[in-house]
């Protein structure tokens, strides 16, 4: 008789029903985990994208800025321009920009800096292709007979 009371207490679980659990579980924790890894590499990625295209709009904004500021017209010359006492010269072969000698920005494939007459553009690409392209025009100071400035001239 002590048998048939053994039989019918079934509160424990069967090794089945451990082995169907475990894998339930494993398939869900992987399916989170690679989502995790999947939003974590978008966030990489577009965080990087995100400080390349900030990087490059400082840079432009910086050189504009000194344009603006400027008593003289820009000497431009290739990968190369000089406003104000501030060099600005791209270096190719490490892919920086540097202003005066020091490296501001790095990772740019490009770098085009043109002066026709009043208007000055400047081009500048980083190496994910985010590109950034202004055009500003060059207006005289207030030209008096005092004045000797190159861009009264």
């Amino acid at each position: 008789m002590n048998k048939n009371i053994i039989f019918q207490n079934e509160k424990g679980l069967t090794l089945v029903e451990i082995l169907a659990t475990t894998v339930l579980l494993s398939i869900i924790i992987i399916f989170i985990s690679s989502l995790l890894m999947f939003a974590q590499k978008q966030f990489s990625a577009q965080t990087e994208d995100t400080e390349e295209l900030f990087d490059v709009t400082y840079v432009s904004q910086m050189i504009l800025k000194d344009v603006r500021k400027a008593t003289e017209k820009p000497i431009v010359s290739e990968n190369k321009v000089e406003v104000n006492q501030q060099a600005y010269e791209f270096i190719e072969h490490s892919k920086t920009l540097e202003k005066n000698g020091v490296p501001i920005s790095k990772d740019i494939t490009s770098f085009t800096v043109e002066l026709e007459e009043d208007k000055f553009s400047l081009s500048l690409i980083s190496q994910t292709n985010k590109k950034v392209e202004t055009m500003i025009m060059i207006r005289g100071a207030d030209c008096d007979e005092e004045a000797e400035t190159e861009i009264c001239k």
